[in-house]
């Protein structure tokens, strides 16, 4: 049900009233409450909402010290100076701790594939440093010497030998 032209009347006069107090409090918009309005329905909470707008649009359009803005829900506000100024003071603290945060992260997930790649690099070279040199004679006799650098070694035929690096001469 519409609001009848004297309760559009009343709610302008309650709302204004409680817009001068307020002020005199040094209070913004946000801080007050119309404690007269109980649960009207969806119709008559949307016009008392446009009556609001508009009698804050007139009360603090005489008001400079009162700067309109539109908050991040998209909620039409108005606020002194220094409250503004607070608001995005902290919200750009806000936007600045979440980025921190998102670079800490991606800077983690970095230094953890650098220490994964690090680590897996390190382990082939210690295995390619680590291996020793070893020689497998393959022979078609089960028995016999085995030369090495033209002198009689303890080595077997179709055995293996680990050698100190450098250059030999089997036979």
């Amino acid at each position: 049900m519409p609001l009848s032209q004297d309760e559009r009347e009343r709610y302008r006069k309650r709302i204004r009233s409680d817009l001068e107090n307020a002020n005199k409090e040094g209070k913004s918009a946000e801080d007050i409450q119309f404690t007269d309005i109980v649960k009207p329905d969806r119709t008559r909470l949307q016009q008392i909402q446009h009556i609001r707008d508009e009698v804050e649009d007139e009360f603090y359009s005489h008001h400079p010290e009162y700067i309109h803005y539109v908050d991040r829900y998209g909620i039409k506000k108005w606020v002194l100076e220094d409250e503004l100024r607070i608001k995005r003071q902290k919200g750009r603290a806000r936007r600045n701790a979440k980025r921190q945060k998102q670079i800490g992260g991606i800077r983690n997930i970095l230094l953890i594939a650098i220490l994964v790649l690090a680590s897996y690099v390190g382990y082939r070279v210690y295995q390619r440093i680590n291996i020793p040199p070893a020689v497998k004679i393959i022979a078609n006799v089960e028995t016999g010497m085995v030369f090495v650098n033209n002198q009689i070694s303890n080595l077997k035929p179709n055995g293996t030998a680990n050698l100190s690096p450098g250059e030999y001469t089997f036979g």
